[in-house]
């Protein structure tokens, strides 16, 4: 016991750096953080013309790094005449620093008289929790956001959707889409968009159809390109192809032109349904309007005149190919 006791007091005393940091006083750390003088070896960072913020320098990184968030970091804060704005707190959200230091520190300055986290510093935070993987902390500041003061821009809400997506938290995302739509900010085509492309990627093909015609009813957006690919290809999944083809005539009609993606679907739908004919018409329309088939479109021709017999024309659709520069993928 006495040899372990020695160990552990030769341990301490075997590191004068850390000792002296235990030992040191309140007044000596002010002195580590005190306004660079001429002679002072740090360089601060350059402050705005009134003075009133100061982008962070060295000595406030490394005490966030030591200390991590508390009383010798708000030392420092006060030492530094580091005002608590908008600015700082999105500035310290971007140091390599543990994240539960920039949680604290978003926290702390929730709490300070006179200042009010808007939604750039919100989102800030919100970026940080989705790149670290804290899915937990980012569903609890999402709600905190929505039931702040704070305003939302459609962009933020299109974004905190696909992250939400990215996440696979898709049904809390729906439920924070309702939210937001009723309390902050009315989606544009963009965010109907977002949440559609989510539910396709999660395979919720009705909820799909479902915001669909949300979308339609709302008055303030219109379906786009984007919208009629997903609606499109999400009928195809269900089965429904008569209602994928209304759509793809609806579009046209609505002066939208249509993407290679929507003509393979369209296609393939047409061969399923043994509308050769059809389908090689969709292709001919496809290079009319100067959309350029893409392999998947070849793939989807070739596979449909195999299956009907049509070989030789699946292989010259196949020479094709190659002759537009367009490599094979596997059939």
């Amino acid at each position: 016991m006495v040899f372990g006791m020695a160990v552990g007091r030769r341990a301490i005393s075997s590191f004068p750096g850390l000792c002296q940091r235990i030992k040191q006083t309140e007044n000596e750390i002010v002195k580590m953080f005190l306004v660079q003088t001429p002679g002072d070896d740090f360089p601060m960072s350059s402050s705005n013309r009134n003075g009133s913020t100061r982008t962070l320098d060295d000595r406030f990184i490394r005490i966030l790094k030591i200390f991590k968030w508390g009383p010798d970091a708000e030392k420092a804060l006060e030492v530094l005449k580091l005002k608590v704005d908008h600015r700082l707190v999105r500035e310290v959200l971007k140091i390599e620093v543990d994240l539960n230091v920039k949680v604290q520190f978003f926290k702390w300055a929730g709490k300070r008289k006179n200042f009010e986290h808007d939604s750039t510093t919100y989102m800030s935070l919100i970026h940080c929790l989705l790149e670290a993987g804290s899915y937990g902390e980012l569903w609890k500041t999402i709600q905190d956001f929505v039931r702040s003061p704070c305003a939302i821009s459609p962009s933020e809400f299109s974004e905190i959707v696909r992250m939400l997506g990215f996440a696979k938290m898709v049904n809390k995302a729906v439920s924070i889409f309702y939210q937001i739509k009723t309390r902050k900010c009315k989606p544009t085509t963009a965010t109907y968009n977002s949440i559609i492309l989510m539910l396709m990627q999660g395979g919720h093909y009705e909820k799909v159809h479902e915001l669909y015609n949300e979308m339609c009813n709302d008055g303030n957006c219109f379906p786009d390109t984007m919208t009629y690919g997903a609606l499109i290809q999400s009928y195809g999944k269900l089965g429904r192809d008569d209602s994928a083809i209304r759509l793809f005539d609806e579009m046209k009609e609505n002066g939208l032109l249509a993407n290679a993606k929507i003509y393979t679907t369209v296609l393939a739908i047409h061969f399923k349904q043994a509308r050769a004919e059809k389908a090689l018409d969709v292709l001919k329309e496809m290079k009319q309007k100067g959309c350029a088939p893409t392999v998947y479109t070849y793939t989807e021709l070739i596979k449909g005149l195999g299956k009907i017999g049509r070989v030789d024309e699946a292989y010259d659709t196949f020479l094709s190919m190659l002759n537009e520069g367009c490599k094979p993928d596997v059939v």
